[in-house]
């Protein structure tokens, strides 16, 4: 058993706020905040999982977002958190994404159009997409996200020399991040680097890899306070 997420809270009995969380079976839970309030020594359960299921990512939602669920075939769905109803701590919620057979989810994020999705594969290629863009187009113009449980759309092609997808990012334009290889290199580099491209696309270079080595995470630069004492 590992950690998968931290979530800094303050205020449980005060905020109205939900705990999001998606497994690598594509299943996805909406539970409010408080529940979480009186925690124990052991823990308490937060989330029921399915035999052979992982969790992947925990979000904090405020009733009003949209979240995205990507997938290591490089499929994504973009849906409104409230098609996920609130459930209780045990629950072990619904279907996120239709996945493929052998496909499943790797990450999931909170939607935010002023920021990008930073998509990175196994084998060091990625690429940075308007968030906008995984929405959908209708005939008048205006646009909506997709529903819970649909199929998604292509973020980004990973056949050939790409791999599967390793890990999906929300980033803006003064982001640093740090990728991170199975044989423990490690690039730092700011996310404007990486060409902001559109979906269903091929993405370019973003770490060099020596051979057999692959990309296994990527995390975000916490933003340092340049005013604070040594």
């Amino acid at each position: 058993e590992t950690v998968q997420s931290f979530l800094p809270v303050s205020g449980f009995e005060t905020r109205e706020d939900f705990l999001f969380f998606a497994t690598r079976q594509g299943r996805v839970k909406r539970t409010a905040l408080q529940d979480y309030r009186n925690v124990n020594k052991g823990g308490i359960i937060a989330l029921n999982l399915n035999e052979g299921d992982d969790l992947v990512n925990v979000l904090l939602t405020s009733g009003k977002d949209q979240v995205m669920l990507a997938t290591a075939s490089g499929m994504a769905i973009r849906f409104d958190e409230n098609d996920a109803r609130v459930m209780g701590r045990a629950a072990a919620g619904v279907n996120g994404i239709d996945l493929a057979e052998g496909d499943t989810v790797v990450g999931a994020i909170r939607c935010d159009d002023t920021a990008d999705l930073l998509t990175v594969t196994q084998n060091g290629y990625g690429k940075r997409t308007s968030q906008a863009e995984y929405l959908v187009q209708q005939e008048d113009g205006s646009t909506r996200c997709q529903s819970r449980g649909g199929k998604g759309r292509i973020d980004i092609k990973t056949e050939g020399r790409n791999g599967p997808v390793v890990a999906v990012r929300s980033v803006a334009e003064g982001d640093e991040m740090m990728l991170i290889s199975r044989d423990g290199m490690i690039v730092r580099s700011p996310a404007a680097d990486v060409s902001r491209i559109g979906r269903n696309t091929m993405g370019v270079r973003v770490m060099q890899l020596r051979e057999g080595d692959t990309v296994v995470s990527v995390a975000m630069v916490a933003e340092t306070d340049e005013s604070a004492p040594a």
